[in-house]
């Protein structure tokens, strides 16, 4: 369950869906892609904690606000491991049962992504910012064009969008075996 205190602290339903889609999915391997300001990572700590699984977090950025969110705000436990790689070349030999994306929102490496991390005992994708438009970091956005192209490709995955009515317009979206 997350702690009041971190839920006081930010006002972001993302937070409370990453949370419980790994709990509810028993997650014990579980890897985000993307850390950033750390708000997915403590979500995602807290949930292993749970289900006694770990999280690796794989960001090619070492975000300082986002390492002290998580050292502030997340459990006290040794079921973290960070690696300051690039996820695009990385040789990452664990199994992944739940997968979070959160990084460049690039159709072509948002695909890779999910091409490379998605196994055969992977149950549960999440990803962030599915329903963002434009551009991101000076890219074009597309997440959705890469998840479109993915379950095209691997109709067993079906996709569902957790915050269709997203006021922040970001989206948080699921794929889940059929």
């Amino acid at each position: 369950m997350l702690p009041q205190s971190f839920l006081s602290l930010v006002n972001n339903p993302y937070v409370h869906l990453i949370h419980n889609e790994v709990v509810a999915a028993g997650a014990m391997q579980v890897l985000e892609l993307g850390v950033g300001e750390g708000y997915s990572t403590v979500a995602l700590l807290y949930a292993v904690e749970e289900t006694r699984g770990f999280l690796h977090s794989i960001d090619h950025r070492d975000f300082a606000p986002g390492r002290e969110r998580i050292v502030r705000d997340g459990p006290k436990s040794p079921r973290w491991r960070f690696l300051h790689v690039d996820d695009r070349t990385c040789v990452f030999p664990f199994s992944v049962e739940a997968l979070y994306v959160d990084t460049s929102h690039e159709e072509e490496h948002t695909l890779l992504e999910l091409e490379r991390f998605v196994r055969p005992e992977t149950r549960l994708v999440l990803l962030h910012d599915t329903l963002l438009l434009g551009e991101w970091d000076g890219h074009p956005v597309g997440v959705m064009s890469a998840v479109r192209r993915f379950t095209a490709a691997h109709p067993k995955w079906i996709f569902t969008e957790l915050l269709p009515d997203d006021p922040g317009g970001c989206g948080l979206g699921k794929l889940v075996r059929a």
